[in-house]
């Protein structure tokens, strides 16, 4: 199954979930508009968006008789995102598959406002959400076949980062070797049984979530279960 990676944010505002939505439907993507969104599904809690933007970038070359060429190439900047209902101060936004760099998305974004508007990226704890996966009732037989740890002490002045590769439980493993908990997770991979099918997913301490698609759901329920509510 194909993989995704997905990093999720928490959006303060003063807007309602279908303000937001009838601000994304104005201003969408076009030939006389070179950044916009595209929304593709709207659902009670949620709307699924397509972000493009479209950059020119220009060259210049020199011919072999020394005069100056001005070459202009089309680059396209295409991702999908998610803007999820939370409370009525803000929303979670799941962006997949994105660049490296989003300043472009985030400036866009942010002048759908005219308002307060407050970013922040989620942390992800590796160890919990690896809980929460493993103790779901959903979830049948599960291994972990990758898991990174940073910060091992190894001597006085010492640490360590290790990698480990299993064909059954890397986790519970490590977890016998090392009893304390003066390290940290830093990546963990994983192969699970979820609703009759078997799903993929590794999660990274950076935020960074990539799994097959049957895991959206599981790991939506997660975000919303671990962020607190603005009252």
């Amino acid at each position: 199954m194909h993989l995704n990676r997905q990093i999720w944010f928490k959006v303060k505002c003063n807007l309602s979930f279908n303000t937001i939505v009838e601000r994304l439907n104005n201003f969408p993507y076009g030939e006389d508009n070179p950044i916009g969104f595209d929304v593709t599904e709207i659902q009670e809690e949620k709307v699924l968006v397509r972000y493009i933007e479209r950059q020119n970038i220009t060259e210049e070359l020199r011919d072999p008789f020394g005069a100056i060429e001005k070459i202009t190439t089309i680059k396209y900047v295409v991702f999908h995102f998610e803007v999820v209902s939370f409370d009525k101060y803000g929303f979670l936004l799941k962006i997949k598959n994105s660049p490296v760099s989003l300043k472009g998305f985030v400036k866009t974004f942010s002048n759908l406002f005219q308002s307060e508007f407050f970013i922040s990226k989620i942390q992800i704890s590796v160890e919990d959400i690896y809980t929460y996966l493993v103790k779901s009732n959903l979830v049948g037989r599960f291994s972990v076949k990758k898991l990174m740890v940073s910060s091992i002490p190894f001597g006085e002045k010492t640490v360590a980062t290790i990698n480990l590769k299993s064909s059954d439980n890397a986790y519970k493993e490590f977890k016998k070797k090392y009893t304390d908990n003066n390290y940290k997770y830093e990546t963990i991979s994983l192969i699970l049984r979820f609703e009759s099918e078997w799903e993929t997913i590794e999660i990274s301490s950076s935020g960074s979530i990539v799994c097959t698609s049957g895991l959206d759901t599981l790991v939506e329920n997660y975000i919303k279960l671990t962020q607190p509510k603005s009252v």
